[in-house]
C-alpha cells in the first residue's frame, strides 16, 4: 500500500520559500527506526509523521538525525497536508496528540493500562481564514 508523502513549504505562499517539511500520512503507526530512516533519506529540516482519522491525529517530527519535541512548521505542514488531501474538512480544526506515548516509570507497580495515561501534548491548528468560535 503506497504511503502519501508530501513536501510542503510552511510560512509562505510562494514556491521554494519558507520552511520546508515533509509530511508522511501513515495508515498505522510505524517503528521509530523506520521514521528516522525516512527522515534521514529525505534530509529536510523536519519530517512530520501523521496517523489518525476522524479529526484526531497523532503527530511526531524527525530531523535527519533526531526526534524533535516540538516543531511549528512541521505542525502547520501536517495540518495543510490533511486539508489538501481531504482527510480533514477545509473548515475543520486539526487536532494533534504529539510525541511518543510514554511508558510508566521503571519499577512502577499496581497500575493498570486503563489508569496510567500516556503523557502527550495536544495542539490545534485552524485553516487559513477561519475564525475562532466562542462558546
Amino acid at each position: 500500500m503506497p504511503v502519501p508523502l508530501l513536501h510542503i513549504d510552511a510560512f509562505t505562499a510562494e514556491p521554494f520559500r519558507g520552511n520546508a517539511a515533509a509530511v508522511c500520512l501513515l495508515p498505522a503507526a510505524r517503528e521509530v527506526a523506520w521514521m528516522r530512516g525516512l527522515a534521514a533519506e529525505l534530509n529536510l529540516p523536519a519530517t512530520a509523521f501523521v496517523v489518525g482519522t476522524d479529526n484526531e491525529f497523532a503527530l511526531r517530527w524527525f530531523t535527519p538525525s533526531a526526534e524533535l519535541q516540538l516543531c511549528g512548521h512541521g505542525t502547520l505542514a501536517a495540518a495543510h497536508a490533511l486539508w489538501e488531501t481531504r482527510r480533514l474538512a477545509p473548515d475543520a480544526t486539526a487536532r494533534f496528540t504529539t510525541g511518543p506515548a510514554r511508558s510508566p516509570p521503571r519499577g512502577a507497580t499496581g497500575g493498570s493500562p486503563s489508569t496510567s495515561r500516556p503523557s502527550r501534548r495536544r495542539g490545534h491548528a485552524r485553516p487559513r481564514g477561519s475564525r475562532r468560535r466562542s462558546a
